[in-house]
């Protein structure tokens, strides 16, 4: 949960100190209180980043032939994001 809302946070270009837009636009919006989970556009919103990232990593690495070899291309596209 929270790395969504940092996620939003940051692409909406909402300061730190902003805690009015972090409750109305983020909060609100992404957390249901009465559960302590994600609202639907909460799981929405991190099904997209998810699937974003499923995208990229998949036209990147080769369809997988065994784990071992999987996994060391999985690892090697990581390092490359990370250096990002």
């Amino acid at each position: 949960m929270e790395i969504l809302l940092i996620s939003e946070k940051n692409r909406l270009g909402i300061s730190d100190e902003d805690k009015n837009s972090i409750k109305t636009q983020l909060i609100e919006k992404y957390v249901d209180p009465n559960i302590n989970s994600l609202t639907v556009s909460g799981r929405n919103s991190l099904n997209g980043y998810a699937n974003a990232g499923y995208r990229i990593l998949s036209d990147k690495m080769p369809k997988p032939g065994n784990a071992a070899s999987f996994i060391s291309a999985w690892l090697n596209e990581m390092k490359k994001i990370e250096k990002k």
